[in-house]
């Protein structure tokens, strides 16, 4: 379920800002494909409510990372990792506590089944060697 709410969260993206040859909108897509997107049962995907909630949702996806579900531990190593940018758009170093902690998220992730490794691996060695 939180795959396919990740997947709505991009509606306006797919819809209005990314336009490719060829390539169906968003609203269209779920239109045409939406009775195929069920769940094991087989029953169609409902949105849940408590993901309406920015703040439950953000605080439901950090504990999924922290019981080291690879998707959430994932997205959380990536912005765990990310150290904003100044005023001037230069890149702010990260502190090792950050580095540590994304590269462990990065194992949960490896531990837990993701399989680009090459990804989590160029993103660990980047980090390390900044």
């Amino acid at each position: 379920m939180p795959y396919y709410y990740s997947l709505l969260t991009w509606h306006k993206f797919f819809d209005e800002d990314y336009e490719e040859k060829g390539m169906i909108s968003f609203t269209e897509f779920m239109h045409k494909y939406r009775d195929q997107l069920v769940d094991n049962p087989g029953k169609p995907l409902v949105e849940p409510y408590v993901f309406k909630s920015e703040q439950m949702r953000g605080y439901l996806w950090d504990k999924f990372a922290d019981l080291k579900y690879p998707y959430f531990a994932i997205r959380k190593g990536w912005s765990k990792g990310a150290c904003r940018y100044d005023e001037q758009g230069m890149a702010r170093p990260c502190t090792d506590e950050q580095l540590e902690k994304s590269i462990e998220y990065f194992n949960y992730a490896i531990d837990g089944g993701y399989h680009c490794y090459e990804g989590l691996i160029a993103r660990i060695l980047f980090q390390q060697g900044r």
